[in-house]
């Protein structure tokens, strides 16, 4: 599905998608939608994918070549989810890969979880994480120091070519 939404008067795209294996006719597919974003005058374009493996901490190969597709066909920001796990993140030709923001509204016992703030200043955007962890049925942001050191320091180790500052602040390697 795709929609686009106004923000101080800026059109943003959104795409979703939803993936269990892919072939050419697949990608193509992605690229029309991207195509009919941009025709539409959206300025920036973010495509959500329901993609990957429960409960696996790496993106798969499928994963890497559509979200990079995306990308090459226009998309701003690639969000994932589905694995119910945190996977990294990597920039693409300039652009952000998140491959799965976890399992924040589920109910079960997720201990890494987190949202994901994104600011553009209308040529580039700058990603933040709020940690969290899910337990006993419910989801809470981390607020101890401690606790958020943690997780950027294991959202860092998971990631490609980023730094993960203990404020939740990506930052791009290179």
């Amino acid at each position: 599905e795709t929609a686009i939404l106004e923000v101080k008067g800026i059109k943003i795209g959104f795409l979703g998608l939803y993936t269990v294996y892919t072939d050419d006719s697949y990608t193509s597919q992605l690229e029309a939608r991207i195509q009919e974003l941009q025709d539409e005058g959206a300025a920036v374009i973010i495509a959500s994918f329901h993609w990957g493996y429960e409960n696996s901490y790496t993106p798969e190969q499928d994963q890497i070549e559509l979200a990079h597709a995306a990308i090459d066909a226009g998309a701003d920001l690639v969000i994932g989810h589905h694995p119910h796990v945190l996977q990294g993140v990597e920039y693409y030709k300039g652009k952000p890969i998140v491959y799965s923001l976890g399992n924040f509204i589920f109910g079960s016992s997720i201990p890494k979880t987190a949202l994901l703030k994104v600011q553009w200043d209308g040529q580039a955007s700058q990603l933040t994480f709020v940690p969290g962890t899910s337990s006993t049925g419910y989801t809470r942001v981390l607020e101890n120091e401690v606790q958020k050191a943690d997780f950027a320091s294991y959202m860092t180790g998971i990631s490609y070519g980023v730094t993960i500052e203990d404020d939740g602040t990506v930052v791009p390697q290179g």
